[in-house]
């Protein structure tokens, strides 16, 4: 059943949504008008985000590096939504430009190309030149959309609210509407960081700094000097989105593929079309895009949480990370404990794995390790007989977040993003090049991290550390095995034992019990009636008080009842035992 704290977050929600009647009516208005449930197709899903507004095309643009959720025809069609947004006027544009600076854009800017670089959910991007000359892409947030999403995203909190309230029992489908609650949780969140552009700024710094020393890797420099929270102005970056080169690649397979099926033969190499176009390989592209995310995880701490083709340009054969309004940081431990998450599902460790998991998690309830354990060796043995190259590190690892969730372990915001960042990338390398696998390339990365010299030197310290402790300890054991020793002669010393029972146990108890109860009671209607036969009780039947006819009939049902039942119990267990 629902509890009181369900019922009372619908009512907050209620209290604080005041749009919400009118926008649902307004969604479901466009929703019958565009035809997806009579005849659905992936234009038709497309032209409705784009019609519901920047909040659910936000969402089509998650979703549409979900291969391994929804068919190609309509991923391939919500990748329109990375950078098709309806465009701004250039007078909206500047009109931004000038109420965030205070003053008329020329101050600023030499000139501002009126045509868009591109248009996305949240802002539009314009090619422009600073007094002094130099070029940089301005990046302005659309009018009102600060509101518009969060009236968007409190429609959802209100709606999963009610959800939650009606359908609260344990069941996957509560499973499945509290894993869509931590989604619009972190929707929310990251939603705000995009928003504000002062937090890109400060990624995009950070970010450039971390990357400085990585060959061919690197991200847009910014000028603090003219960005806010709704104006954003960094390097200009000439190039080719990502998303261009995917295109080559995958068209140059296609043909490669098509040729040796009409000659019979096996298909040619097909990178020499990225290589003749910008001068480096796929393989060596997509080896490069995947070594960068590694760092960025393991090393730096501090990764791209939207890795998708369109915030990726490649210039002169250097990869330049782009958009970085949505990161995700994790602290030295969490990277630590994640490259054994990383080791123990290379090595198919299901023990390892299982500690490792618990320490990126939070317990909301009692964990039975004994039933995460088993799902995750089982989840593992998936894993067992596949070639390094091909495992999808993004599909275990989110897998295995799922599998948390479901055991009560909420997750950290870090981790799932992480796991989303992961699934999106896995879906870039596969079309960029589907040679290179990111599991072998982040096994090769925690291996090299172990044997370097600086974790060499920390683990020689804590070995160090720990063998001082454990000499100290040990001094110890003598006068505490003392103090044990007497607390047990003056019966001062006191054991406690917590056992826990599944649910099949129990239900076994509970049966059990019940036949026993109903055992007693057919007993005692057989004492009573026998007792009432001793009487002159009327009425009478066939020369037995009424009363004890009664009870022996109801003994007879019930032994009946208890009979059958104890046949049909052994019957089950028998056949459970030779299932299995």
């Amino acid at each position: 059943m629902a509890t009181f704290k369900d019922f009372r977050q619908v009512l907050d929600y209620a209290r604080k949504d005041k749009t919400s009647g009118k926008r649902m009516r307004h969604m479901l208005n466009m929703f019958g008008r565009s035809g997806l449930l009579t005849h659905p197709t992936p234009e038709k899903a497309v032209a409705l985000l784009e019609e519901l507004g920047p909040t659910y095309i936000k969402i089509g643009q998650i979703a549409s590096n979900r291969g391994d959720l929804l068919p190609l025809e309509y991923t391939q069609a919500l990748k329109k939504l990375r950078s098709n947004a309806p465009t701004l006027s250039f007078e909206t544009v500047t009109g931004v430009i000038e109420e965030s600076y205070g003053h008329a854009w020329q101050e600023t800017f030499e000139s501002i190309d009126p045509t868009p670089l591109g248009s996305a959910s949240i802002a539009q991007e314009h090619k422009a030149t600073l007094r002094d000359g130099t070029l940089v892409a301005v990046k302005v947030r659309r009018p009102g959309i600060e509101k518009e999403m969060a009236d968007d995203i409190m429609l959802m909190r209100h709606v999963m609210a009610l959800l939650l309230f009606h359908t609260h029992a344990g069941t996957d489908t509560d499973l499945m509407l509290q894993s869509l609650d931590g989604f619009i949780n972190e929707l929310d969140r990251t939603t705000r960081d995009e928003l504000d552009f002062s937090v890109e700024m400060n990624n995009l710094a950070k970010f450039y700094n971390l990357t400085k020393d990585q060959e061919g890797i690197t991200s847009p420099k910014v000028f603090p000097a003219f960005s806010n929270k709704r104006v954003l102005v960094m390097e200009f970056i000439q190039g080719a989105s990502l998303e261009e080169v995917e295109n080559v690649a995958v068209c140059a397979r296609q043909s490669a593929e098509l040729e040796a099926l009409s000659a019979g033969t096996s298909a040619p190499q097909s990178e020499d079309a990225v290589q003749r176009q910008y001068g480096i390989s796929a393989d060596e592209l997509g080896n490069r895009i995947a070594q960068s995310y590694v760092t960025q995880i393991i090393d730096n701490g501090f990764f791209h949480a939207d890795p998708h083709p369109g915030n990726m340009v490649l210039r002169d054969g250097q990869v330049v990370w782009i958009d970085l309004g949505m990161v995700g940081s994790m602290s030295m431990a969490e990277r630590g404990v994640l490259a054994q998450v990383f080791k123990a599902i290379a090595t198919h460790d299901a023990f390892a794995c299982k500690e490792a998991l618990l320490g990126l998690t939070t317990a909301t309830k009692a964990v039975d390790q004994g039933a995460l354990l088993t799902q995750l060796d089982a989840l593992l043995r998936q894993y067992a007989h596949a070639d390094m190259g091909s495992l999808d590190v993004g599909s275990a690892f989110s897998q295995m977040m799922e599998m948390m969730q479901s055991n009560g372990l909420r997750i950290n915001p870090s981790v799932t993003m992480l796991g989303r960042g992961l699934l999106t990338l896995e879906g870039v390398i596969a079309a960029l090049s589907p040679s290179v696998n990111i599991m072998s390339i982040v096994t090769t990365h925690v291996e090299e991290q172990m044997v370097s010299l600086n974790t060499a030197a920390e683990k020689a310290k804590e070995l160090a550390m720990n063998a001082a402790l454990a000499a100290e300890a040990s001094t110890r054991i003598p006068l505490q095995a003392t103090h044990v020793l007497g607390m047990a002669e003056r019966n001062q010393l006191r054991f406690g034992m917590d056992v826990t029972f599944n649910n099949e146990f129990r239900g076994l108890v509970y049966s059990t019990v019940g036949l026993i109860c109903l055992t007693l009671l057919a007993a005692f209607l057989f004492l009573g009636s026998c007792f009432l036969c001793t009487t002159e009780m009327d009425p009478q039947v066939l020369n037995v008080p009424f009363l004890g006819f009664l009870g022996y009939l109801g003994s007879a049902i019930l032994s009946f009842y208890v009979i059958i039942r104890i046949v049909r119990l052994r019957h089950q267990q028998v056949n459970r035992q030779n299932f299995k």
